[in-house]
């Protein structure tokens, strides 16, 4: 029995470190996608670091904005990670 909850709980470390990997991928992914939106020709790689840099430093904010404004890309992209 005890084997049986070690396997279980190892499955579901590897599934949450794994969601959250992804999760946090895509969140840096929409927003690139976003600055690309925004910028369009005067992008340059300045802008792209310091949107990833912000990013990667206040991830929260970053995810309860996307939340908020209830992005379709980073919705649709979180619902498809649970499946």
């Amino acid at each position: 029995m005890e084997k049986f909850f070690n396997k279980i709980k190892k499955k579901l470390v590897w599934f949450l470190v794994s969601f959250v990997l992804s999760e946090w991928c895509l969140v840096v992914v929409t927003q690139l996608i976003m600055t690309f939106s925004k910028f369009k020709l005067s992008l340059t790689t300045t802008i792209l670091l310091e949107t990833v840099k912000e990013t990667l430093l206040h991830p929260f904010q970053t995810i309860q904005t996307l939340i908020e404004t209830k992005n379709p890309l980073f919705l649709m992209g979180t619902i498809g990670l649970f499946l």
